[in-house]
């Protein structure tokens, strides 16, 4: 292999908390999912003939076996998020100064190209649509700077390249099953949300959502020879969007094929198939329990986002009184159902909505809800909008987590949006808490035929992980106690005064 021809791949990692660095890990072990982008862009160069190396950025300064790997390759690609701004300057600053020549695609680059500008060449938009044309100008040295596929159709995904995974480590030996594979069923969204930043990058809402063929897929999974109770997760924005008939026939090869997967999207359109289909529906296909074996769904998340809203700011389908006619439904059907929720947007007041979140959460009894921040990024409506109106307080990449407020709230202080946030985890994820959460979805004649999806069933896992954080937070010194305990009283106040009616 060519000298000029070996590229150094760099992705950002999944998971990084500062103020919760332990129990950060045990998050990060727990979402970890191979990075597909990177592995797209390994596949467009192997077929240029460029040898490819994998490393993950780091928040930490680049570790020196990364800068050693910048010494022996001609090129580095970079795939970077928002989030990752910081941890690719830097990378980028020191493939320069080593005379390599940088690409860098992602939402970053994207609607953040300033903190790139070093970079040889920036991609915009998705990658395919542009990659014929970056790698013969890569080979021929006379890269542009920027490749801008927004200026084209969005990419046809029945043209659709399988990632290379080679370029990931193998999955750990002790238990090596419960790696999750990661896989692209589809892209866009039919939800628009104000807020929701990879609808952008993948050019979503209305025609523009994108699937593949099921052929694709299934010969994506047997190239990955992925056998009986192994687990693949669907990176998609929202699967649910995907036309009945071909969810029909991938459900049923993988359900045959015993495999067990997790995937995430909008629950109206499975209501309305379960209606419409009864026995024969897309959720009834989904059960394990409908069938012999490991295969079915063993994770469902749903953005249900803003729950205190009649219907989502943006959204087509979100609307909050669909949840109490899901939650029965994935549970006699035996599918965990899990729910993202934002916490801090312009609507929200302090405290009356962080009340009405923790008592409508633990009304509903799902297995797990991931409370997020509301987070205002480029080029969403919501966050151009809070940007004009100058209420960016913190502009550190690092802290586009979810997980700390960087923006002042319309309604309530910074201080008083992170308190109310860290109020939440320990109200939604107190001992007592979890042990109910455990027994209402704990299913005992599951656990004896399959121990793991009752455990994932049951939301044990995650409860564990957010009360440990709450106790890493707190001996830190970042949970104000003082705080918390009039929170804590005030909550009992407003029950009692029948506020959450």
């Amino acid at each position: 292999m060519s000298a000029e021809r070996h590229a150094l791949l760099l992705a950002g990692p999944q998971h990084w908390d500062e103020r919760r660095p332990t129990t950060g890990k045990i998050r990060g072990y727990l979402e970890h999912l191979d990075p597909l982008g990177i592995a797209i862009v390994s596949s467009y160069l192997k077929q240029s003939g460029f040898e490819t190396t994998y490393a993950t950025l780091s928040p930490e300064p680049l570790p020196p076996s990364t800068k050693a790997l910048i010494d022996i390759v001609n090129c580095v690609f970079i795939s970077a998020r928002y989030f990752d701004a910081s941890m690719a300057e830097e990378a980028i600053k020191i493939a320069k100064e080593k005379g390599k020549t940088v690409v860098v695609g992602g939402y970053g680059p994207t609607f953040y190209e300033e903190k790139y500008a070093e970079a040889d060449a920036l991609v915009q938009g998705e990658f395919e649509p542009v990659a014929p044309e970056l790698m013969d100008d890569l080979l021929s040295k006379r890269l542009k700077s920027v490749y801008d596929s927004r200026k084209q159709d969005p990419f046809n995904l029945n043209k659709y390249i399988y990632p290379d995974r080679s370029i990931f480590p193998k999955p750990p030996k002790v238990l090596p099953q419960l790696h999750r594979h990661a896989q692209e069923w589809q892209r866009g969204c039919s939800n628009y949300c104000s807020y929701c930043s990879p609808t952008r990058m993948q050019r979503g809402g209305g025609d523009t959502t994108r699937y593949r063929s099921v052929e694709n897929i299934i010969g994506e999974i047997e190239q990955m020879g992925l056998k009986r109770g192994d687990h693949l997760f669907s990176v998609d924005l929202n699967t649910s969007s995907i036309p009945r008939p071909v969810l029909f026939e991938l459900f049923t090869y993988l359900k045959e094929k015993g495999i067990c997967w997790y995937t995430e999207g909008t629950i109206a359109p499975l209501l309305k198939d379960h209606d419409e289909y009864g026995p024969n529906s897309l959720l009834n296909l989904m059960s394990v329990k409908a069938g012999k074996g490991e295969g079915g769904c063993y994770s469902f998340l749903y953005g249900a986002d803003d729950i205190t809203s009649l219907k989502v700011k943006g959204s087509k389908d979100k609307e909050i009184g669909m949840l109490e006619k899901a939650v029965p439904i994935f549970k006699e059907m035996g599918i965990p159902l899990n729910l993202s929720v934002v916490i801090g947007l312009d609507d929200h007041i302090y405290p009356d909505t962080f009340y009405r979140y923790a008592y409508r959460l633990k009304a509903l009894e799902v297995p797990y809800s991931f409370l997020h921040l509301a987070t205002p990024y480029p080029s969403t409506p919501w966050g151009n909008m809070v940007e004009k109106e100058e209420r960016i307080i913190d502009r550190d990449p690092l802290h586009y987590n979810h997980r700390s407020p960087v923006f002042k709230p319309k309604n309530m202080t910074t201080e008083e949006l992170q308190q109310g946030y860290y109020w939440l985890m320990r109200k939604l994820y107190s001992l007592k808490e979890i042990t109910h959460t455990f027994q209402e979805n704990f299913d005992p004649t599951m656990a004896v035929k399959n121990p793991l999806l009752a455990t994932i069933k049951s939301g044990l896992p995650w409860g564990v992980e957010t009360y440990l954080s709450t106790k890493e937070l707190e001996a830190r010194g970042y949970i104000n106690n003082d705080l918390q305990r009039f929170l804590d009283a005030d909550y009992n106040s407003w029950l009692s005064q029948g506020n959450h009616g």
